[in-house]
């Protein structure tokens, strides 16, 4: 990447992949010099005694394995009780985490779902030179210049949480997918699933040749799931082998984080943990579009809030 193709996002790299020279600051943000040479840490969050307002999307959510007492349907997503679902600390933790560490396993698929200017737009040399990448690379191992090849350029549907957990739910051809993606990949991988490659399969010759939404967020959350380390280390190689490095997931059963817990998600991960991997994939495509996000002063402003807690299904509601 050269100067004149720096853009805001940097290419949804880890901000510590990204040449200081680039940046605004002339250097990495000092604030997250406590978050590279120290582990990332799960914390437990007690939540309020107060009366829950079930919403449509928590009723949902509930009925597969979901517990928390809250939703993220709409953006911006509020990410002091954000990261106190993803068990961090606090927000602060949280933000550096998503700006470390999950771009660094799935940089490719955030830029794809942020909806990067075509290039037929007046739009930056970075931009161009990522969509020459998706449009001209043989990802599905046929003619590149077949009919059938992928348009990359039409505009990503971002679909809401709750869709992308009951298309692993309730859709059978999703599910088996995601769960091979999450048995077998060996490696952090840009997986651009289309929907021909999630449909039954008398309808696969059919199926119009265009991104899936909620399989292709899902691709990269179990991505998140299966290689997420608990500290930055910048020559790490990737894997899902938990002898190697310290695995964020599955979230541990004995630090006191309730909600769903049982291992649903190919026998490996919960509702909840999948959920949550889905919403840090959202919280960066959404950062990354903040002005001036890696700013120190956008990570403390942040008001302290009560958790919502979770869902006891043997407690009545108040």
């Amino acid at each position: 990447m050269s100067k004149g193709q720096v853009v805001v996002h940097y290419n949804y790299l880890s901000v510590m992949r990204v040449d200081p020279a680039y940046l605004p600051w002339l250097k990495i943000p000092e604030w997250y010099n406590v978050y590279t040479s120290n582990q990332f840490s799960h914390a437990s969050h007690v939540g309020h005694n107060k009366p829950t307002i079930i919403t449509v999307d928590m009723e949902s959510q509930r009925e597969m394995g979901v517990l928390i007492n809250d939703s993220w349907p709409h953006k911006p997503m509020g990410v002091g009780t954000l990261a106190q679902y993803c068990t961090f600390p606090n927000a602060k933790a949280m933000t550096a985490y998503i700006d470390i560490i999950v771009p660094d396993i799935v940089h490719e698929a955030a830029l794809l779902a942020s909806n990067p200017p075509s290039k037929a737009t007046n739009t930056s040399a970075a931009d161009i030179e990522f969509h020459e990448f998706i449009e001209t690379n043989n990802f599905y191992a046929i003619d590149p210049h077949s009919n059938e090849d992928t348009d990359f350029s039409k505009e990503f549907f971002r679909p809401s949480p709750i869709k992308v957990l009951q298309a692993y739910c309730w859709n059978k051809e999703v599910r088996d997918f995601v769960d091979r993606i999450i048995e077998l990949c060996p490696q952090p991988t840009f997986l651009p699933v289309r929907n021909d490659h999630v449909s039954e399969a008398v309808d696969r010759w059919w199926a119009p040749k265009d991104l899936h939404p909620q399989a292709f967020v899902l691709a990269a959350a179990a991505q998140i799931l299966l290689f997420a380390p608990q500290d930055w280390d910048p020559n790490r190689v990737y894997s899902r082998d938990k002898d190697e490095y310290v695995h964020r997931f599955p979230t541990p059963d004995n630090i006191g984080i309730v909600g769903g817990t049982d291992k649903v998600v190919s026998n490996k991960y919960s509702m909840e943990d999948l959920h949550r991997a889905i919403l840090m994939f959202y919280r960066l495509v959404e950062r990354r579009k903040e002005y001036d996000w890696a700013d120190k002063k956008l990570s403390t402003r942040i008001p302290k809030i009560e958790f919502p807690g979770y869902h006891d299904p043997n407690k009545p509601e108040n």
